[in-house]
């Protein structure tokens, strides 16, 4: 019998950390092709990374009616 890795599911969670609270960020999971698994891990998530952290430095944009 072989074992052979198909996918990886990708949970990340994270904390939004302000100097006072704490605030869990969990962004949705991702399925990565065990193929683009070194790529998506080397390169992509860093990435994916940066993101999250531009959006969570953004200042709140108000709701428009």
């Amino acid at each position: 019998m072989t074992l052979r890795l198909v996918k990886v599911q990708v949970q990340a969670f994270f904390m939004d950390d302000d100097g006072t609270t704490l605030s869990e960020v969990v962004p949705d999971p991702i399925t990565v092709a065990a193929k683009d698994w070194p790529a998506f891990s080397g390169e992509t998530f860093p990435g994916l990374v940066e993101q999250l952290e531009a959006q969570v430095a953004a200042p709140a944009q108000p709701k428009s009616a």
